[in-house]
C-alpha cells in the first residue's frame, strides 16, 4: 500500500479541461477499486511523490486494446523533461507490470513547494505541497487508448518468481480455495511488497517507499513473504509447517547488508547507493 501522504494520483482530461483525483481509488491494493481510462493526446496521469523514484507498478485489470508509446516526464519546478530511458513491463498498459525509468541526470527534478506553481496545475481544484511530480501520457493516441487500472504503487515479485520456488502453489485447487475464480497470486504479491516496505521503515533502513530503487534485490524476500501470506490465508492449522518455513526464509532474505537504498534521494541508483550498508544507514 502506498501512503496517500507520499503519493497522489491525478488524471487530467484535455477535452473539457477536467481533473479527477484517483488517489483513494488507486493507492490501496486491498480495495480492488477500478478506474477506467480513455487516454487521448493531451490527457495525462500526474503522480506526486514525497521523494524522487524510478519505478511504479501498474495493476492492469482491463488491457489496452492497442499499443501507443508511453511518454514519462519529470518536473523541475516549471519545466517538464522526458526521462532518459525506461523499461515498460506493462507493454503500454496491456498487462500488469512495472514501469521503470531513469530520469535525465543533466536535468533537474525539483521538489515543488505548491502544485499550483506548475503552470498546467494552476487551475486544478487542489493544492499539494512539497512534492516531486511525474507525468505519464500517450501523445500519439489520436484514437483513445482505453484500459482499466486498480492500483499504482509497488510490487517486487511475480507468479513466475513464486512458482519457481513454490511449485505447489500452481495448483488450481489452492487458488480457488482462496477465492472462486482466482487465477493468480498477484494480490498477495502486492501485500508482500507493502509488508517489506513497512519492515524496512520500522528498521530505519528507509523512511519512504520511493527510496527502494533496485527491486531485484527484494525478489527473494517478496517471494517468501507472498508464500507465507498465501499459506496463512489458506488456514494456519492446515499449513502450520509451511507458514513456519516461509516465515523463516523471509527473515533470512531480509538480513541483507545492502538494499541499494536511494541514500542521496535523487531517484538515480549510484555507486554510493550500492555500497551503503545497513549499519551505516541506521546510525
Amino acid at each position: 500500500m502506498m501512503s496517500t501522504l507520499d503519493q497522489r494520483i491525478l488524471l487530467y482530461t484535455a477535452s473539457g479541461s477536467t481533473w479527477t483525483d484517483l488517489t483513494l481509488k488507486l493507492c490501496d491494493p486491498t480495495k480492488n477499486q477500478t478506474q477506467a481510462f480513455s487516454m487521448s493526446a493531451g490527457d495525462c496521469i500526474y503522480i506526486s511523490s514525497f521523494l524522487p523514484f524510478n519505478h511504479k507498478y501498474f495493476k492492469v485489470t482491463t488491457a489496452a486494446g492497442s499499443t501507443k508509446p508511453v511518454k514519462i516526464e519529470t518536473n523541475d519546478l516549471s519545466t517538464w523533461y522526458e526521462v532518459a530511458d525506461y523499461l515498460d513491463q506493462t507493454r503500454n498498459m496491456q498487462e500488469s507490470g512495472n514501469m521503470q525509468f531513469t530520469r535525465d541526470r543533466d536535468k533537474g527534478w525539483g521538489r515543488v513547494g505548491k502544485s499550483k506553481e506548475i503552470p498546467e496545475l494552476a487551475s486544478a481544484p487542489f493544492q499539494i505541497y512539497d512534492s516531486y511530480w511525474t507525468r505519464i501520457s500517450f501523445p500519439t493516441a489520436v484514437v483513445p487508448l482505453t484500459f482499466t487500472l486498480s492500483y499504482i504503487g509497488q510490487c517486487f515479485s511475480t507468479d513466475d518468481d513464486l512458482l519457481a520456488q513454490y511449485p505447489a502453489l500452481r495448483s488450481t485447487q489452492l487458488l480457488t480455495a482462496w477465492a472462486a475464480g482466482k487465477t493468480s497470486w498477484l494480490d498477495q504479491h502486492l501485500l508482500a511488497a507493502g509488508y517489506i516496505a513497512k519492515t524496512l521503515r520500522q528498521r530505519n533502513i528507509i523512511f519512504s517507499n520511493e527510496q527502494l530503487l533496485d527491486i531485484s534485490t527484494l525478489v527473494s524476500a517478496a517471494v517468501h513473504k507472498t508464500a507465507e501470506i498465501i499459506y496463512g490465508g489458506l488456514g494456519a492449522k492446515n499449513y502450520e509447517k509451511e507458514i513456519a518455513i516461509t516465515s523463516a526464509r523471509f527473515e533470512k532474505a531480509m538480513k541483507m547488508d545492502k538494499f541499494h537504498v536511494d541514500s542521496d534521494m535523487d531517484g538515480i541508483k549510484s555507486v554510493s547507493d550500492s555500497i551503503m550498508t545497513v549499519s551505516r544507514m541506521s546510525r
